[in-house]
């Protein structure tokens, strides 16, 4: 959080505060617009205090950026889920909460496509937090390595893991209950998957093409 304290300034124009304020309105939805004046036209802000009044801009979309992994909060749950991150890259670590303007979330669902597609993921981990795996989370990463599974998963999602083929190794932790359809299909790397006590259905082509086990 950047702290500004800008002053009044009787010199300004009414064009040049409303130019500013639409900026300031890309944080926030609660400005009266013709209470204010404004020295600084170009200040990067999230806290501004104006003509004695501060307010604590938020984003008008509720996303919490961490390493390049997109999480959209719910404030009524106290609740993130991981979306579509096209920019991660390398050695995935979800957060299991985050904090954002003074709230704490906790993250429980990866989301549909979250980081389907993307080749430059190598390894990901799940955190114990994340009760569901979407559909297509990561399908298609090929190069995708190393995958840790949060041990409070219930369920992994349709082509969840669909033609990760430098899978090699994956084990699927005691709480999860259902692996839908084709969740590990072609991962033709695999050699080893290791099943625990919990599980209750496994869906079709959930593990065909997976030549080596």
């Amino acid at each position: 959080i950047i702290n500004t304290s800008i002053e009044t300034n009787i010199n300004s124009t009414k064009e040049e505060q409303l130019i500013f304020l639409e900026k300031v309105s890309s944080f926030t939805s609660n400005i009266d617009i013709d209470s204010v004046k404004l020295e600084d036209l170009n200040t990067n802000i999230e806290n501004v205090e104006i003509a004695e009044i501060t307010f604590k801009a938020e984003p008008l979309i509720p996303i919490y950026i961490n390493n390049n992994i997109r999480y959209f909060y719910d404030k009524s749950s106290l609740t993130a889920n991981v979306i579509k991150s096209p920019l991660a890259t390398g050695d995935i670590n979800i957060l299991s909460s985050f904090t954002t303007y003074d709230i704490t979330y906790i993250v429980i669902n990866v989301g549909i496509n979250a980081f389907a597609n993307n080749k430059l993921i190598t390894s990901i981990i799940i955190p114990d937090s994340v009760t569901n795996i979407s559909n297509n989370i990561c399908a298609e990463c090929t190069n995708l390595t190393n995958l840790t599974i949060g041990s409070s998963v219930e369920k992994i999602g349709l082509s969840a893991f669909y033609n990760c083929s430098g899978l090699t190794s994956v084990t699927i932790p005691p709480s999860v209950k259902t692996i839908s359809e084709d969740s590990f299909y072609n991962c033709t790397g695999l050699t080893n998957i290791s099943f625990e006590t919990g599980l209750i259905s496994i869906g079709i082509k959930s593990f065909e093409n997976c030549s080596k086990l």
